[in-house]
């Protein structure tokens, strides 16, 4: 809307009334004069001032029209159009009154800033309606932020003499060892781990149910007291790949019986042939068969002949081909004989022999526990080679585990008291230590290790749970045998102002051996009333001991632990 001063509505009205008193003009000027004049005259005189006033209103009223006549044209854009008057041509558009005044004086309006509302507390009920309500405030989810855990900064030690410029003052009196093994603080320590009850119920096992593995390892048992001789393993080299899985297993007969080796190969170029029934581990491969020539084959059988009878502890593999071919000459030579029940082959079998039943499952079931539960291993395992390298994913656990007391309880890492401690030992003990620590919330203080209770040193004794754990590697006995022993000497003992005794004996095993010797762990087991037999193993990345019980139905189900 356009503002007109006084002055301007004063000369727009002068305006109107000249423009007026125009049209009036012309009006008079077509009416006739009163005065009586001539015809002639009159008509000279009309048509003379007609013309005149024709001519002078022509003009005018032809400019008139033209501006009366103007066509406004509706402009029509895509968007909405940005307007500049900048450069508008406001002479053929707008009045001489608007012309006259084409500045116009713009006053911007300014407005405070939008305020800034905090809105602490809304009272929905007086200022939302029913719908609102219900259906937008009720359905309304509240996500939580996730950050992450704020860094945990562990100091070990700090030299305050040179950062703090203070002097410790030393004292002369000696401390106790435990009390300073309690407050040093561990660079690798766990994060808080809830206290759960160590000492857990037990149910009794079925041996029925281990009945395939009876016939597997439980066949070779009777090896595991060979201390002299050789034991003759004969295999089916239709089953690729098994030599290898025996192979492992022999290992550990041997070190039961107190033989630390690594297997020798025996192929078709002879070369080490004479090396057997010396002391160790012999694998024939099944190229052997194919000898031919005289000489060869005259040479393996007087190795035979004089090698397989002998007072040294020697394990021989060999495929059933070369053993058929040769059963007259090794006959009842060798202390121990075990075949696969596959080959054999006719009746009235020699006394030593024994007959062991295996399948590619079975194997696949052993070689998961005895690497310690390793998943990484089990999607390449179903082959009868399976067991060839469990031992590597086993004592990775160990090791490492060995590492980590190292590295946050050093003090732990001591010898036994009286007696020279092997690493599979010390390996062993720390996976316990490790897994009463992270896994069951022990506190350190509560962890005596190597400590003397009533004359004897068990290798862990747990002073909150009242509980003794003993760590047996089975090298020159067998588990059986030393479940009885660790049994026996812990099961009565007390510590310090306990009156109790001990509420368990925990026994921790390696999975091959306690396998080998399934019916007597299992026996034992169910006898002793406090026994727990604990088995090392790594379930993703946490480092535990499985009970038994626990252990086997893994083994059985081939699941994850």
């Amino acid at each position: 809307m356009v503002m007109y001063t006084d002055k301007e509505r004063e000369k727009a009205t002068e305006q109107r009334r000249e423009e007026e008193a125009y049209y009036e003009e012309i009006e008079k000027s077509t009416v006739t004069s009163p005065e009586v004049k001539s015809t002639e005259d009159v008509k000279s005189n009309t048509l003379s001032a007609s013309e005149n006033v024709k001519s002078s209103t022509s003009v005018k009223k032809q400019k008139f029209d033209q501006m009366r006549k103007v066509k406004i044209i509706p402009l029509t854009f895509p968007s909405t159009p940005k307007v500049s008057t900048s450069s508008l041509d406001t002479a053929n558009y707008l009045t001489s009154l608007v012309q006259k005044r084409r500045e116009t004086n713009i006053v911007p309006i300014y407005f405070p800033p939008p305020p800034s509302v905090i809105l602490s507390e809304l009272n929905m009920e007086d200022y939302l309606s029913a719908s609102v309500k219900r259906d937008s405030v009720m359905r309304t989810q509240i996500i939580s932020l996730q950050f992450p855990i704020p860094p945990q900064v562990v100091v070990s030690s700090i030299d305050s003499e040179i950062y703090l410029k203070v002097r410790v003052q030393q004292s002369l009196m000696p401390t106790s060892p435990e009390k300073e093994r309690v407050e040093q603080p561990s660079l690798y320590e766990s994060p808080q781990v809830v206290r759960t009850s160590l000492t857990q119920p037990k149910k009794k096992i079925d041996i029925n149910i281990l009945n395939d593995i009876k016939e597997f390892l439980g066949a070779f048992s009777s090896g595991l007291s060979t201390k002299h001789g050789v034991i003759v393993i004969v295999y089916d080299e239709n089953k690729r790949g098994i030599e290898d899985s025996l192979e492992r297993i022999a290992e550990e007969i041997a070190i039961i019986s107190g033989l630390l080796v690594k297997p020798d190969p025996i192929t078709i170029n002879l070369g080490n042939i004479t090396q057997m029934g010396n002391p160790g581990i012999f694998k024939i491969d099944k190229s052997l068969c194919s000898v031919r020539e005289d000489k060869d084959e005259d040479k393996v059988k007087e190795v035979l002949e004089s090698r397989l009878m002998g007072y040294q502890f020697s394990i021989l593999i060999m495929p059933s081909c070369l053993y058929y071919r040769f059963r007259e000459t090794i006959g009842g030579q060798p202390s121990k004989i075990f075949i696969d029940a596959d080959v054999i082959r006719g009746a009235g079998l020699p006394s030593p022999i024994k007959v062991y039943k295996v399948n590619k499952d079975l194997i696949q079931k052993i070689a998961y526990v005895a690497s310690g539960f390793n998943v990484n291993d089990v999607s390449v395992l179903y082959r009868w080679d399976s067991m060839k390298d469990v031992n590597t994913s086993f004592e990775e656990i160990l090791s490492e585990s060995r590492k980590w007391l190292k590295n946050s309880y050093p003090w732990w890492d001591v010898e036994s008291v009286g007696e020279k401690e092997s690493e599979y030992h010390k390996e062993m003990k720390a996976v316990a230590i490790r897994y009463l620590i992270q896994q069951r919330g022990v506190k350190p203080e509560n962890i005596h290790v190597e400590t003397r209770i009533e004359g004897v040193v068990p290798d862990i004794y747990v002073s909150d749970s009242n509980i003794v754990i003993d760590a047996k590697t089975s090298i020159e006995k067998e588990p059986g045998d030393e479940i009885i022993d660790a049994y026996n000497k812990y099961k009565r003992i007390k510590y310090e102002n306990i009156t109790n005794e001990v509420t368990e004996v925990w026994v921790v095993l390696r999975p091959l051996p306690l396998l080998l010797d399934i019916d007597k762990v299992v026996g034992l087991y169910n006898l002793f009333e406090k026994l727990k037999i604990m088995i090392p193993a790594k379930c993703g990345k946490d480092y535990k001991l499985l009970p038994l019980e626990e252990f086997l139905d893994k083994m059985i189900n081939l699941q994850q632990c």
